[in-house]
């Protein structure tokens, strides 16, 4: 008798659960509908999100996108289809709003620690932003300063610095010449270095003063090498060219070169099919590899994260990665084209923490407050 009054308690326990449970599903549907969106779920679901194409050899999947980001749509509109172009476009539409950032540093000093090591630690400001306007017009000084080399259309110039606002005029200053930029890891070993340049003939190397001693070492070996551009310190520290000079190599300041004259005509457009990058790996599973980067194979690249994620004009992008890895290339491109601020930072001063943020300082992060940012594993 027991039992079956217990059975039956709980066959009525499970049905009040029951119940009460659709009762919660019924009134609770209408804040899920209105939260969720179900229907569009479902719509989503029977739409088509992408083609594939068969071929001889391989299998293309293309991606359809329902709706297109209004700036992917006048890129088209006014058919940019190189890096030059897609910095004319820029520069032209948003003139004298400010695009790159780079944080003043006042001073750097030395600070003791607890295990009795010195590190370096920057004193540091607030962010200075230079416009679109000055931008170009810094950009085709720098290339008229490339001209006065006597530097031919098409030639490879090397990138081996940190990311900063220089690296981009380079490149801006190497696509209005249609020269190809090659890009090198500042953490390569001196072999990747030396392999890089003699693999791609480079006649002009770009680097900063923190490279200069490796450059130095690796020239000996690398007898193609006619011209060192020498980017200046965060820390505005001036520097003494001479005892890295040589009889066939010559030292140049940036700032120097930016002044520079030249009797040379522009150089014709590239084209879309020009090699605008070759970009190497960073060396870790062996001989780094050159990867050749059409104008064409980067607008593509552009155009594709613009409609993967949405850039407004309002939005603060830090950038800190390597500039020589595409992901943050492409990134700060596109940020460019849609008017988006880009300000400069490193893993050394990206956060509060930061080995060279000075105790009492704000990392990069915390002062610039950036609303996109670049990650890796």
């Amino acid at each position: 008798m027991m039992q079956q009054i217990k059975f039956a308690l709980l066959k009525t326990f499970v049905v009040l659960i029951y119940i009460i449970s659709h009762i919660y599903d019924y009134l609770s549907y209408p804040i899920y509908a209105l939260y969720y969106h179900p229907w569009r779920v479902r719509r989503y679901r029977r739409n088509v999100h992408s083609t594939v194409e068969r071929k001889e050899n391989s299998i293309v999947y293309e991606g359809i996108i329902q709706k297109l980001n209004p700036d992917y749509r006048e890129l088209c509109k006014v058919k940019v289809d190189t890096m030059f172009g897609a910095f004319e476009y820029s520069v032209a539409k948003y003139g004298s709003r400010v695009c790159l950032g780079t944080r003043e540093v006042f001073s750097e000093e030395e600070e003791l620690q607890p295990n009795g090591k010195i590190f370096k630690k920057y004193v540091m400001g607030a962010y200075k932003f230079m416009t679109y306007d000055e931008l170009k017009e810094e950009s085709y000084n720098l290339a008229e300063g490339f001209r006065s080399l006597k530097l031919p259309t098409k030639t490879h110039i090397a990138m081996f610095a940190e990311t900063r606002k220089e690296w981009i005029l380079t490149a801006y200053a190497a696509f209005i010449n249609n020269f190809t930029l090659v890009t090198l890891y500042t953490n390569l070993g001196e072999d990747g270095v030396i392999h890089g340049i003699n693999e791609t003939e480079v006649k002009l190397v770009v680097c900063t003063v923190d490279m200069l001693p490796k450059i130095k070492k690796v020239i000996k070996s690398c007898p193609q090498i006619g011209v060192v551009i020498v980017m200046e310190a965060n820390t505005g520290k001036t520097i003494d060219l001479k005892p890295y000079e040589n009889n066939n190599v010559e030292f140049i300041m940036f700032r120097d070169l930016i002044t520079r004259k030249s009797n040379e005509d522009r150089y014709p457009a590239p084209t879309p099919r020009d090699p605008a990058i070759i970009m190497y790996t960073s060396g870790s599973t062996g001989t780094p590899k050159g990867v050749v980067i059409s104008h064409k194979n980067i607008i593509s690249g552009v155009k594709a994260l613009m409609n993967v994620v949405t850039f407004k004009p309002s939005d603060r992008y830090m950038g800190y990665l390597p500039l020589a890895h595409v992901l943050e290339l492409i990134s700060e491109m596109v940020c460019l084209i849609c008017g988006v601020k880009i300000g400069y930072s490193s893993p050394l001063t990206l956060t509060n923490k930061s080995s060279k943020v000075k105790r009492g300082c704000k990392g990069d992060a915390n002062v610039f407050k950036p609303t996109l940012m670049c990650s890796v594993p």
